[in-house]
This record gives structure tokens, C-alpha cells and sequence, in this order.
């Protein structure tokens, strides 16, 4: 990073410069680590010095790794994991939880110290988030799928995020099928938004 002043944004998370594939949990962690310098970058500078573009960045990627993790992640959790159903549900609760923050920051009328606030409060989330995955729910998933299948669904996470909204949702549905269904519309509705708004401005609501 070569500026405080001037911060350099990550690039979008989940992305990769190498030819080989990533495995979901290899996609899912750099998510991880890419949102935790985006959230150091915005809690550090405060909300007057922060470019409204990091804060955009930071409420789009957290929202795309969150609609990865629900259709691809937390499907396989539930499925075959023992006590999967409850770690599942707590996960989209944690979502939940985690987006109405969101939303405080994307909102227009939030003031200053309302968005310092909710930062605070989303950092706090997030890395609650990231312990609770990489302590010991990714080593439960590599040890039950085989390195391809690991492969395959780090590719449909890629997949998912390029198109998943790019703000807090409406709907967070539980079954994978209505998930994407939802946020394939909702996707397509934020990238409209975002091309006429100038990328990502932040809601009025």
C-alpha cells in the first residue's frame, strides 16, 4: 500500500491471476483477506477521509462472498456435515445480522458517526465470520470432498460472485435453488443501478 491518504482497494475478492483452479475453501479464504484489508482501510481513516468507493467495494464484496458461501458452502454443510443443519443456520443468521449493518453504511442518510458506528460493529461481525469458518469448519470440508469436487465448487463460487448483487438484499432464502434464483434478479438489478449511479453510489433508503 503505497498511501494511506490514498489507499489502495483490493481488487475484487475471489478473484485469481493463476491458471489453476482454486478450490472453494482456497476462494472463500482470500475472500476473507481481501475484505479484512478493505475493512482496515475503512476503519482507519475515518468516514470524512474515506473514498466513498472503498466503503462501495467493502458492502459489494461482502455481499457477493455471502451469496458464495449460501449457495455452494452452506448446502454441503447442511447436507453432510453432523449438526450441519444448525452450523448452516447460524451461518445465514450471521448474514442477516451482518447485512442490516450494511445497509447503515450504504444508506445515504446515515451520518458520519453512524457509519463510523456500524463499521465498528461490521468489523466485529466479519472476523467473528472468518474464526468461525477457518478454525474449523474449512478443515471439516476439505477433509470430507475430494480435491476435485473442491476444485469444481471454487469455480462455481467465482461464478456465483460475478453475478450476485452488489448490496444488501431484500431476501436471504435458505434453499440454494430460490437463492439463486433471488439473487440473479436482484444481480442484474444492482448492475443497472450501479452503471447508471457510477458504480455502486450508495442508496437513498
Amino acid at each position: 500500500m503505497s498511501d494511506p491518504a490514498d489507499p489502495e482497494v483490493p481488487g475484487p475478492a475471489g478473484t485469481t491471476d493463476g491458471p489453476a483452479a482454486e478450490s472453494i475453501i482456497d476462494v472463500l479464504t482470500g475472500d476473507h483477506r481481501d475484505i479484512e484489508q478493505l475493512l482496515d482501510i475503512a476503519t482507519s481513516v475515518g468516514r470524512r477521509d474515506t473514498e466513498t468507493r472503498i466503503l462501495q467495494r467493502l458492502v459489494s464484496e461482502i455481499v457477493r462472498h455471502f451469496v458464495a458461501e449460501e449457495q455452494y458452502l452452506y448446502p454441503i454443510v447442511r447436507e453432510r456435515l453432523e449438526g450441519g443443519a444448525a452450523i448452516a443456520e447460524a451461518g445465514f443468521d450471521d448474514h442477516r445480522s451482518t447485512e442490516r449493518t450494511l445497509r447503515i453504511i450504504e444508506r445515504r442518510t446515515s451520518t458520519d458517526d453512524e457509519i463510523r458506528s456500524a463499521l465498528a460493529v461490521l468489523s466485529e461481525q466479519f472476523r467473528g465470520h472468518v474464526r468461525a469458518q477457518e478454525d474449523e469448519l474449512f478443515d471439516q470440508i476439505v477433509a470430507l470432498l475430494p480435491e476435485q469436487d473442491l476444485r469444481r465448487l471454487g469455480d462455481e463460487v467465482l461464478g456465483a460472485e460475478q453475478v450476485s448483487p452488489t448490496r444488501p438484499r431484500a431476501m436471504i432464502a435458505e434453499s440454494a435453488s430460490l437463492n439463486k434464483m433471488t439473487t440473479l434478479v436482484e444481480g442484474f438489478v444492482d448492475r443497472l443501478r450501479d452503471v447508471f449511479t457510477g458504480s455502486g453510489g450508495r442508496s437513498g433508503a
